[in-house]
């Protein structure tokens, strides 16, 4: 097992998918970029192969859309830095989230609204107090699985 012992202002998967483990523990300081990085690396990989994610939680009700539909907001051309529009060439700049997945879209924000929208997600979630009542969830097609706050 590899600790980061340095202070880093934010967190960089550089070191850790150099191991090239199946697996991959991260624990760290709060608020240092951890579920940013990971949110930017399955995008990357979602652009360039079409690969999904699962985004896991402990209890269902983090992943209200009250308490979730902001999630990839740092990727955003409203919220954020337009790393969605960079990635996607200016075909969609924002995330939707709607039935527990989130899909690429681009919003007007001169029209308030969203003038398209992915006919499929690109990241799915789930919760572990939930998990056996949802047969068939298990898609058996995700590239990443983020666990987040399992603490």
């Amino acid at each position: 097992m590899m600790f980061h012992k340095n202070k880093t202002e934010y967190y960089s998967l550089n070191r850790i998918n150099k191991t090239n483990s199946l697996y991959n523990l991260i624990i760290g300081q709060r608020s240092n970029g951890k579920t940013y990085a990971c949110l930017k690396q399955s995008l990357d990989e979602y652009v360039k192969t079409g690969k999904l994610t699962v985004y896991i939680r402990r209890y269902a009700e983090s992943l209200t859309p009250k308490n979730i539909k902001d999630l990839f907001n740092p990727f955003t051309t409203t919220f954020g830095n337009a790393y969605i529009e960079k990635i996607t060439n200016g075909e969609f700049n924002h995330v939707f989230y709607r039935s527990n997945t989130f899909y690429l879209a681009y919003y007007d924000s001169e029209k308030d609204d969203y003038t398209k929208k992915a006919d499929f997600g690109f990241c799915y979630t789930s919760a572990i107090n939930t998990w056996e009542n949802c047969k068939g969830a298990d898609k058996g097609i995700f590239k990443y699985i983020i666990f987040d706050e399992f603490m």
